[in-house]
This record gives structure tokens, C-alpha cells and sequence, in this order.
């Protein structure tokens, strides 16, 4: 490619890209909020395609290892169900899912299998690493998107675009209104050969010990924990966190990368020369998918805000009941107008950058609340299709409809 360079800047020539592929549903970003909203929207009727940027599905669970799957109940029930029930349930038969209250530990290698498998019977089809790097837009309604991957540059049209990127990706190129936040970084990392009676019996019968050693923890990792066991005896996964970092800073991204594994290998060696139970303890596993838990939240059509979460608010166009975060045995709604942009058309939005303020956040980023805005996001954009109507002019009334069908589990269902 011949390029100048003007004013320390590249100026790149006109450039033709071919058209790939031309959907009914385009669904960008293949965590569990995108498998959901593709496989609701192709059981719907609709034609699609599901971009992801690496090699498997699954998100922050399989690439980033966070494998207690959190938020399914509301601490007296369970209220996250529809697709996300139907995946714990196939896993659970495989022998990859231990039910722990209303959480769920998964195997992460078993949970890739399942989804690849789920996708391909909904008839989706997936295009994998494959990465986004423009929106494209007309008279402000997205028509889909520009990929890079190893075959090149390609466009990729759809009639509905779905934002699950978890970064708001596709909805900041299209100009969309949005806010961002900061929270911490991890890498969470897996560990074989621990003996848990061993761990548990040091925890209790020598608690300033126990304790001492926990702070040190917490310093090296940010969480005074020794992880939590998987379905596997003698495994753990073990969480971390840094203080708030920019998750949008490429350089930050990857200064942390380095610095985090670094005190990774610094924990384990302190845990199997201090704690009794670790000292068999090998590496199994870091995390491939780095670990941010926040950075663009779309500005929509509604902000579900910290009062909505604490009082436990009920909306007319609810399109999911969530409990994680909110007053045991009462919950809260998320309307479908957190999911829909003020002004852009031909976009829905699922997942962690939903609309909402800083403090729900924490509590709509959970995989059980992206499962549920995802599949969420999926039956609208199948429905928009069927009537001849925008994603921001979808019956509310047919959309809760299909999704009390689909087993979505909302109040009065």
C-alpha cells in the first residue's frame, strides 16, 4: 500500500473493501452476552453472524477463566434463566457445572465445546479471529461493520447490529452517546496439587498466621483470598485485581499484563512456602483473556442507576429480572431502553456496557445479567426484523412475550 506521511501522520489512499457478508442479525463479540443474543436470534428466524476476535467463545468465563458464574438467583430463587438455564443445564450433563447455592463453577475447556455446539444448531454463523476496527454508519443508523483479520479487510452488513464487545466497541465508532469508568485489572490464573483440608485446617486452627499471610496476598493481588476451588478436587481458580486503571489505554493494557503475572508467580511462591496445603501446588493456567471489568457504558434511551438496583425497581419493558446486587428475594428489573442507543437506529447493545451509572455496573457485568441482556438483545433484533421496525420501535408487549416462551424468567411469568 502506497502511503504518505504529512504533519508526523499517515494518510492513507481510498481504499475499496470487498462485502463479506450481508445478515439479518450481525452480532459482534462472541462472550456469553454475544452466544446468547445470536442463538435467541437465530431461533427467531434470523439470519446471522457471529464475530469474535479469538478462537473460542465464551468470553471472560473460557479465555478469562472467571469460572464462578455469578447472579443466577436473587438469594431466594433462581431468576436468571431462558438460554442461560439451558447452558448450565447441557454442561452440567457433560460433567463441566457444580451448583453452588445460585452460582455455578464450570469447566472452562468443557463450556468452549458447548458453545460451539449451541451456536451451530441455532444455524449461527461464526467468523473467528477476526477483529473490528470501524462502524459503518448512514444518515446515523448502523449498517454493520469493517473486520481485519488474516484474509484481510472486509465489511459486514447487517439489518440489526448487535454491540456485545463488552467495550461499546461498535456504539463509540458510531458517534453514540457514552460514558466510561475505571475499575481494576486481573489476570486470573488456575493451580493444581492443593489440598484443601489442609488449607481450611491452617485457616482455623492458626488464624493469625492464616491472616498474616492473607495480607501479604492482598498486597502482591489486591484480594485477601487464597481462590476458590473448581469441579476438579485439588484445583483452584485465583482471582485478582489492580486499583482502577483505563482499560481504553493500550499502553496501560499493556504495561499490566507484564506487572500482573509477574506478582502472579510471586503469590504462588509465597503461598506454597507459607500456607500448609499449597506446597504441592503447580501452575496449570493463566488466563489468555485479560481481565477489565469496565470501560464504556452506552448512553440509551434509559440509565439504570444505583436507586433502580437498591429499591428494586419494576419496568414496563423489562427484558430481564436480575438479583445479583439487589435486596435478597426481590431483585430488579433491566428494561430494553438500557439496551437501545437515544438516537442511533439499527443498533442494540448487550452485556457489561449496557446503559447504566457507575455503581450498577459492578452488578450488570455478571455473565448471569450479559446472558440475560443478550438474549435480551437477540429477540428484539429478530423481532424488529419480523414487524418492519426499528430496534428502538420494537413491541415492548410481543418482545416480553417471545421472551417468556423462550423461558425468560420475568415477574408475572
Amino acid at each position: 500500500m502506497d502511503i504518505k506521511m504529512i504533519d508526523g501522520k499517515i494518510i492513507q489512499p481510498e481504499l475499496e473493501i470487498p462485502i463479506i457478508e450481508d445478515v439479518d442479525t450481525l452480532i459482534i463479540g462472541g462472550g456469553v452476552a454475544g452466544v446468547a443474543a445470536a442463538i435467541s436470534s437465530a431461533r427467531e428466524g434470523a439470519s446471522n453472524l457471529l464475530i469474535e476476535r479469538y478462537g473460542f467463545l465464551g468470553g471472560m468465563v473460557t479465555g478469562g477463566l472467571v469460572l464462578r458464574l455469578e447472579g443466577f438467583g436473587d438469594g431466594e430463587k433462581m431468576v436468571v434463566k431462558g438460554i442461560a438455564e439451558e447452558i448450565v443445564e447441557r454442561l452440567d450433563a457433560m460433567g463441566g457445572a457444580k451448583r453452588l447455592g445460585y452460582d455455578i463453577t464450570v469447566d472452562p475447556e468443557l463450556l468452549k465445546i458447548l458453545l460451539f455446539r449451541m451456536v451451530e444448531e441455532a444455524g449461527v454463523k461464526l467468523l473467528l479471529h477476526s477483529l473490528v476496527v470501524e462502524t459503518l454508519v448512514e444518515d446515523k443508523r448502523v449498517k454493520g461493520v469493517i473486520i481485519e483479520n488474516k484474509s484481510g479487510r472486509g465489511a459486514l452488513l447487517g439489518k440489526v447490529v448487535i454491540d456485545a464487545s463488552g467495550d461499546g466497541d461498535v456504539f463509540a465508532r458510531a458517534s453514540a452517546e457514552f460514558a466510561t469508568g475505571q475499575r481494576g485489572f486481573g489476570i486470573i490464573f488456575r493451580l493444581s496439587g492443593v489440598d484443601h483440608s489442609e488449607v481450611e485446617r491452617f485457616r482455623t486452627e492458626k488464624q493469625d498466621e492464616y491472616n498474616t499471610v492473607i495480607e501479604e496476598v492482598k498486597g502482591l493481588l489486591g484480594f485477601p483470598i487464597l481462590g476458590s476451588g473448581e469441579i476438579a478436587r485439588g484445583f483452584v481458580w485465583w482471582s485478582n485485581m489492580t486499583s482502577p486503571k483505563d482499560g481504553l489505554d493500550i499502553f496501560e493494557l499493556s504495561q499490566q499484563e507484564v506487572l500482573i503475572r509477574e506478582n502472579i508467580l510471586r503469590a504462588v511462591k509465597l503461598a506454597k512456602e507459607k500456607i500448609p496445603g499449597f506446597g504441592q501446588a503447580q501452575f496449570v493456567q493463566t488466563a489468555s483473556q485479560f481481565g477489565v471489568r469496565e470501560t464504556r457504558r452506552l448512553i440509551g434511551r434509559f440509565i439504570l442507576t444505583e436507586e433502580n438496583i437498591k429499591k428494586g425497581s419494576r419496568f414496563e419493558d423489562a427484558i430481564a429480572h436480575a438479583g445479583y446486587g439487589g435486596t435478597p428475594g426481590v431483585g430488579y428489573d433491566i428494561p430494553y431502553g438500557c439496551l437501545v442507543p437515544k438516537e442511533i437506529d439499527g443498533l442494540i447493545v448487550a452485556g457489561r456496557c449496557i446503559s447504566s451509572d457507575e455503581f450498577s455496573q459492578n452488578f450488570l457485568r455478571v455473565v448471569a445479567n450479559c446472558l440475560a441482556t443478550g438474549q435480551g438483545a437477540g429477540t428484539a433484533a429478530a423481532l424488529s426484523l419480523k414487524d418492519g421496525v426499528t430496534p428502538r420501535d420494537v413491541n415492548i408487549t410481543k418482545l416480553k412475550t417471545q421472551l417468556k416462551q423462550q423461558g425468560v424468567y420475568l415477574l408475572g411469568s
